[in-house]
């Protein structure tokens, strides 16, 4: 099984369990919550479109297709988590900001 597919089904396994008990065993297991495991694999996910930049690609187009982030709230995590803007990734792909 590929590593993305077994991240979509995990993440798909901690989207369905809703009961408590389920909730402390996958925290215990990943070591942080299920909704904030999703927003890191979401904001990954966009990062990743970001370094892969096609030509024309703006940062405005990839946190639309992980999440419904709101951009100023994307770019604010984005930045927490991987010491810079969005706009400086796209940049490191080689491309126009």
């Amino acid at each position: 099984m590929s590593a993305e597919r077994t991240s979509r089904t995990l993440s798909a396994a901690l989207c369905a369990s809703a009961s408590r008990a389920s909730t402390e065993r996958s925290a215990k297991c990943l070591g942080i919550s299920p909704p904030r495991y999703l927003t890191l694999r979401r904001l990954a996910g966009a990062r990743y479109e970001l370094l892969a930049g096609k030509p024309g690609a703006m940062v405005t187009e990839a946190p639309p297709r992980w999440s419904p982030f709101d951009l100023s709230c994307f770019s604010e995590a984005h930045a927490a988590l991987f010491f810079e803007l969005p706009s400086q990734a796209l940049h490191a792909a080689g491309l126009p900001r």
